[in-house]
């Protein structure tokens, strides 16, 4: 039935470039675990915790033995399923030819579109959202901004089609602070680890926000209308590049986000004047 029904859906499918072969009737699709890039200036350990990102690679399907493609050539079609989209229902189809080795070399399906699919299993982490002061900020006092340290590194997967390889590179850019007042600040890196330790005359950080306002009347997060908070909410970007088993072939793909969000109760202190 499943079979059936994936090929009722062939009429209304695209075909992503090129069909490919290996020399038989078999496509095999192979994801790497994320690691960082090598070479990369990145010091901090592997770490591929949650977050967005396809947590069961997605796989190739044949959908029939006996199937003609186009031009009536003999071979196999072959459906995509992502577990976590849409069951049952392919995100691409592609037709591999079965070529006797007299036949010549055939075409392949595209790199890019290997790449994609590497892309797909990239498992990204969500950032671990830090900040001074806490856990109240307060107005008219800079609130250094910054995320976990040991995710900001890049993450790869490696897909594999017809023996066609690519790899896809995600790397972290930026990130974006909606600081829940309306108002947002973008910092190139993770930020900097405020030192309660060491004195804050001592200290810099290149990521902070300053409010003008207290949170109250905001959404409190235990229903207390005099605990209203802000939701600040972190969004890395990822810019994404791939890389392919064929020469010449790689570049840039759409950036990836991963986003996360707290509550940030921000009050303001009164200064007592004790002179009299």
């Amino acid at each position: 039935m499943c079979t059936l029904l994936l090929l009722a859906v062939l009429a209304g499918v695209a075909l992503a470039g090129a069909a490919g072969s290996d020399g038989g009737t078999t496509v095999t699709v192979t994801v790497s675990g994320s690691s960082p890039v090598p070479g990369s200036s990145a010091s901090s350990p592997v770490h591929s915790g949650g977050g967005s990102g396809s947590s069961s690679p997605c796989y190739w399907q044949p959908l029939s033995t006996a199937n003609s493609g186009p031009s009536t050539v003999p071979g196999t079609w072959y459906a995509e399923i992502c577990p976590g989209f849409q069951p049952y229902l392919p995100t691409q189809v592609v037709f591999v030819p079965t070529s006797p080795a007299s036949a010549g070399p055939v075409a392949v399906v595209s790199p890019s579109t290997v790449a994609e699919q590497a892309v797909r299993s990239i498992s990204l982490p969500s950032p671990m959202i830090e900040l001074n002061p806490s856990p109240d900020s307060i107005t008219g006092l800079a609130t250094w901004l910054w995320i976990s340290p040991g995710i900001w590194h890049s993450y790869s997967a490696t897909a594999s089609v017809a023996g066609i390889s690519a790899t896809a590179w995600a790397v972290p850019s930026s990130v974006t602070w909606n600081m829940g007042d309306g108002n947002s600040v973008v910092c190139d890196g993770s930020g900097t680890a405020y030192q309660v330790n060491i004195p804050a005359s001592v200290q810099n950080t290149s990521c902070s926000y300053t409010y003008e306002t207290t949170s109250a009347g905001q959404p409190s997060p235990d229903g207390d209308p005099d605990d209203g908070a802000f939701t600040v909410t972190a969004t890395i970007v990822w810019k994404v590049s791939w890389t392919s088993s064929v020469p010449g072939e790689g570049g840039t793909l759409p950036s990836l986000e991963t986003s996360s969000s707290v509550p940030v109760r921000v009050v303001q202190v009164q200064s007592v004047d004790s002179s009299g």
